[in-house]
């Protein structure tokens, strides 16, 4: 196991920044950054015949992917980002008038609008609040009805870093005979996610949040027989089983989510996925889990010692992301600050939104709070964030 001098040395984000924002976009450390210029040397040096090898690599990224999630290895597609591949779900079902599906009012725009624009076609979005920050059965339950068809949440929420309890939910849902979406881009990276033995029916994942594998590249969890039954709205050459032979008008479909994917994705983030892979892999993803637990409890801890407004429920397990407001103080005010003094942290809806990584020290987030403690003593005290109001409970 690597030391923390040598851990840390493989991010050199931490040259320069206290970076504690990888709820937004995780930084490359330095293998993924080497797979990267890998592929520009290749393309560069070979045009077409960087073929050869990412070809392959493709091929065995799908299969760590499905290692990882422990589901099969046709039941993952590579996609753009989160919202393309929600977007596959939501458009790719046969709607009826009248139908509906629930989603949390906290959702990422990314798990929102796909389905919004579904109201065209008669299709309800109904949207509920959580309860004291928590998303449960309870809560969705209450908007389900005969013509629910799916319901749709992040497994951790980005804004206030909750974690759901997928299998009750995903029990719920089965029980209903509705389907079960899952946006997991706040998930993978700092938590492991085994969907062998729970009822989720699709999920969505962007690699550039804890993942750390640049922007550009998603990918789908599609369960078997449901990608079947989808009718994709954009259908392309690289879906169909003769996708080689380029006067094949059959059109057959590739097996499983293999057919939901069009032409071309990014070979770039094929490289920096399978790096980010391999990389978390040397560490182990409990162990990684254990220290991103430990740092967002420390977050906590401290936010708590100061007398902030926790927006992030107290729950036994704990993902990533700590949000908090400071009475009195924007946050809006305070972030653009802290960058000034090598900070990097977030403000949502005038709440603070803090998200450590594994290679994240104690250090620094006590550093992170003695800036704010510095800010409070310089920054005079205003509105706490006009927004607020209309997404805290």
């Amino acid at each position: 196991m690597f030391s923390e001098e040598e851990r840390r040395s493989l991010f050199p984000v931490t040259r320069s920044w206290i970076y504690l924002n990888h709820a937004s976009v995780g930084p490359l450390p330095t293998p993924v950054v080497e797979a990267a210029e890998c592929y520009l040397h290749r393309i560069s040096n070979g045009g077409e015949a960087h073929w050869k090898q990412t070809g392959p690599l493709m091929d065995d990224l799908r299969g760590s992917l499905a290692r990882r999630l422990r589901v099969r290895s046709d039941e993952i597609a590579f996609t753009r980002n989160t919202s393309e591949g929600l977007s596959l779900l939501a458009y790719g079902l046969d709607w009826r008038e009248g139908d509906n599906l629930v989603l949390p009012s906290i959702e990422f725009p990314a798990n929102v609008h796909p389905w919004i624009g579904l109201k065209h076609r008669g299709v309800e979005t109904r949207f509920v609040e959580p309860r004291n920050g928590r998303i449960d059965v309870e809560v969705l339950s209450a908007a389900v009805d005969a013509r629910t068809r799916v319901i749709s949440i992040s497994s951790v929420q980005f804004f206030n870093g909750f974690v759901a309890d997928l299998s009750e939910i995903g029990a719920f849902c089965r029980s209903r005979g509705i389907l079960f979406c899952v946006d997991v881009t706040q998930h993978l990276g700092a938590l492991p996610l085994d969907l062998s033995g729970i009822p989720v029916d699709f999920a969505a994942c962007g690699s550039h949040k804890w993942l750390m594998a640049g922007e550009g590249l998603g990918f789908i969890f599609c369960r078997s027989g449901l990608a079947e039954r989808l009718r994709p709205s954009n259908v392309g050459w690289q879906g169909v089983v003769n996708w080689m032979d380029f006067f094949d008008r059959s059109c057959e479909p590739k097996p499983g989510a293999l057919r939901l994917e069009t032409g071309n994705c990014s070979a770039f983030g094929l490289y920096t996925l399978n790096a980010s892979l391999a990389f978390f892999d040397r560490f182990g993803e409990v162990a990684i889990a254990e220290r991103v637990g430990a740092n967002a409890t420390l977050a906590l801890e401290e936010a708590l010692r100061r007398g902030f407004r926790i927006v992030t429920p107290d729950t036994s397990k704990r993902s990533g992301i700590v949000s908090f407001i400071m009475p009195g103080y924007d946050s809006a005010v305070l972030v653009e600050t802290l960058a000034g003094r090598g900070v990097q942290v977030v403000a949502r809806q005038g709440v603070m939104r803090i998200s450590p990584h594994f290679y994240n020290t104690a250090d620094e987030i006590h550093a992170f709070f003695g800036h704010l403690d510095d800010l409070c003593k310089t920054t005079p005290s205003g509105s706490s964030g006009a927004n607020a109001s209309k997404v805290l409970w």
